[in-house]
Protein backbone atom coordinates (compact mmCIF):
# COMPACT_ATOMS: atom_id res chain seq x y z
CA UNK A 1 0.00 0.00 0.00
CA UNK A 2 1.56 3.62 -1.45
CA UNK A 3 1.00 5.88 1.74
CA UNK A 4 0.43 9.69 0.90
CA UNK A 5 2.66 12.03 1.15
CA UNK A 6 1.19 13.85 4.64
CA UNK A 7 1.05 17.46 5.18
CA UNK A 8 -1.90 18.40 7.05
CA UNK A 9 -4.53 17.64 9.45
CA UNK A 10 -6.73 17.25 6.96
CA UNK A 11 -4.52 14.81 4.71
CA UNK A 12 -4.36 13.05 8.07
CA UNK A 13 -7.62 12.91 8.56
CA UNK A 14 -8.94 11.67 5.46
CA UNK A 15 -6.07 9.23 5.30
CA UNK A 16 -6.98 7.25 8.66
CA UNK A 17 -10.40 7.26 7.49
CA UNK A 18 -9.98 5.84 4.43
CA UNK A 19 -7.87 2.93 5.71
CA UNK A 20 -10.81 2.08 8.52
CA UNK A 21 -8.51 3.27 11.54
CA UNK A 22 -10.70 6.69 12.22
CA UNK A 23 -11.09 6.50 15.87
CA UNK A 24 -7.28 5.84 16.87
CA UNK A 25 -7.34 9.94 15.69
CA UNK A 26 -7.06 11.56 19.11
CA UNK A 27 -7.76 15.47 19.73
CA UNK A 28 -3.80 15.95 19.28
CA UNK A 29 -4.23 16.69 15.80
CA UNK A 30 -4.48 20.51 15.41
CA UNK A 31 -7.56 21.93 14.77
CA UNK A 32 -9.57 18.40 15.14
CA UNK A 33 -10.98 17.37 17.81
CA UNK A 34 -11.82 13.53 18.68
CA UNK A 35 -15.17 14.22 18.96
CA UNK A 36 -15.27 16.46 15.57
CA UNK A 37 -13.60 13.32 13.69
CA UNK A 38 -15.11 10.39 15.11
CA UNK A 39 -18.29 11.45 14.67
CA UNK A 40 -18.16 11.65 11.36
CA UNK A 41 -18.09 7.75 11.15
CA UNK A 42 -19.77 6.81 14.91
CA UNK A 43 -22.24 4.06 15.14
CA UNK A 44 -24.28 2.91 18.10
CA UNK A 45 -26.09 -0.85 18.63
CA UNK A 46 -29.81 -0.98 19.39
CA UNK A 47 -30.81 -3.78 20.98
CA UNK A 48 -34.52 -4.68 20.83
CA UNK A 49 -35.23 -3.85 24.28
CA UNK A 50 -34.46 -0.87 23.60
CA UNK A 51 -31.26 -1.00 25.19
CA UNK A 52 -29.08 1.41 23.38
CA UNK A 53 -24.87 1.01 23.57
CA UNK A 54 -23.05 3.99 22.33
CA UNK A 55 -19.33 5.43 22.70
CA UNK A 56 -17.14 7.37 21.36
CA UNK A 57 -14.27 5.13 20.32
CA UNK A 58 -15.25 2.31 18.29
CA UNK A 59 -13.90 -0.07 19.68
CA UNK A 60 -15.53 0.84 23.37
CA UNK A 61 -18.79 0.31 21.76
CA UNK A 62 -17.82 -2.83 20.19
CA UNK A 63 -16.63 -4.23 23.69
CA UNK A 64 -19.54 -3.11 25.39
CA UNK A 65 -22.11 -4.37 23.11
CA UNK A 66 -20.24 -8.24 23.73
CA UNK A 67 -20.02 -7.99 27.14
CA UNK A 68 -24.01 -7.59 27.06
CA UNK A 69 -24.65 -10.11 25.01
CA UNK A 70 -21.86 -11.90 27.17
CA UNK A 71 -18.68 -13.21 26.50
CA UNK A 72 -18.84 -16.51 27.24
CA UNK A 73 -21.33 -16.89 24.60
CA UNK A 74 -19.31 -15.33 21.64
CA UNK A 75 -16.39 -18.13 21.05
CA UNK A 76 -19.31 -20.41 20.03
CA UNK A 77 -20.38 -18.05 16.64
CA UNK A 78 -16.90 -19.30 15.34
CA UNK A 79 -15.00 -15.47 13.84
CA UNK A 80 -11.78 -16.18 13.87
CA UNK A 81 -9.21 -12.79 13.33
CA UNK A 82 -5.17 -12.95 13.01
CA UNK A 83 -3.50 -15.77 12.88
CA UNK A 84 -6.69 -18.26 13.93
CA UNK A 85 -7.46 -16.01 17.42
CA UNK A 86 -11.30 -16.58 17.98
CA UNK A 87 -12.94 -13.07 18.30
CA UNK A 88 -13.52 -13.91 21.92
CA UNK A 89 -11.36 -16.73 23.89
CA UNK A 90 -9.57 -17.25 26.93
CA UNK A 91 -6.23 -17.17 24.41
CA UNK A 92 -3.91 -14.76 24.76
CA UNK A 93 -2.08 -13.85 21.25
CA UNK A 94 1.77 -13.40 22.30
CA UNK A 95 2.47 -9.69 22.03
CA UNK A 96 4.56 -7.83 19.82
CA UNK A 97 6.19 -4.25 20.43
CA UNK A 98 3.92 -1.73 18.57
CA UNK A 99 0.85 -3.60 18.67
CA UNK A 100 -2.38 -4.46 20.59
CA UNK A 101 -4.31 -7.25 19.54
CA UNK A 102 -6.43 -8.02 22.00
CA UNK A 103 -8.32 -5.90 24.89
CA UNK A 104 -8.58 -7.94 28.34
CA UNK A 105 -11.74 -7.91 29.56
CA UNK A 106 -13.05 -9.94 32.68
CA UNK A 107 -10.56 -12.75 31.93
CA UNK A 108 -11.51 -13.28 28.05
CA UNK A 109 -9.25 -11.46 25.15
CA UNK A 110 -11.09 -9.71 22.73
CA UNK A 111 -9.35 -9.35 19.48
CA UNK A 112 -10.01 -5.75 18.69
CA UNK A 113 -6.90 -4.95 16.25
CA UNK A 114 -9.48 -5.80 13.17
CA UNK A 115 -11.17 -2.63 10.94
CA UNK A 116 -14.50 -0.63 12.04
CA UNK A 117 -16.32 -2.55 8.95
CA UNK A 118 -14.70 -5.58 10.58
CA UNK A 119 -16.38 -4.80 13.82
CA UNK A 120 -20.13 -4.44 12.70
CA UNK A 121 -19.58 -7.53 9.88
CA UNK A 122 -18.86 -9.56 13.30
CA UNK A 123 -21.56 -7.96 15.09
CA UNK A 124 -24.27 -8.66 12.31
CA UNK A 125 -23.07 -12.39 12.15
CA UNK A 126 -23.28 -12.73 16.20
CA UNK A 127 -26.99 -10.73 15.70
CA UNK A 128 -27.67 -13.52 13.23
CA UNK A 129 -26.35 -16.59 15.20
CA UNK A 130 -27.92 -15.56 18.21
CA UNK A 131 -31.27 -14.14 16.63
CA UNK A 132 -30.41 -11.05 18.51
CA UNK A 133 -32.43 -8.66 15.98
CA UNK A 134 -29.80 -5.75 16.58
CA UNK A 135 -29.60 -2.79 14.85
CA UNK A 136 -26.15 -1.24 13.82
CA UNK A 137 -26.88 2.57 13.44
CA UNK A 138 -25.08 6.00 11.82
CA UNK A 139 -24.12 8.77 14.16
CA UNK A 140 -25.36 9.82 17.46
CA UNK A 141 -27.81 8.18 19.48
CA UNK A 142 -31.01 10.21 20.29
CA UNK A 143 -31.11 9.72 24.31
CA UNK A 144 -30.94 11.44 27.50
CA UNK A 145 -27.94 10.38 29.62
Amino acid sequence: MKHPDIYSATILAAFIHEIGFLPLLDSGIRGYSAEDVVDEDCRYVVFPDGTVIWHKQAIDTFIATLQHIGLERIPQVGIVHGDGYNLVSKDKRPPQPGRVWQHEVDGWYIYSNISNRDKIKDLKLISKFFKLGLKIEEGKPDIKR
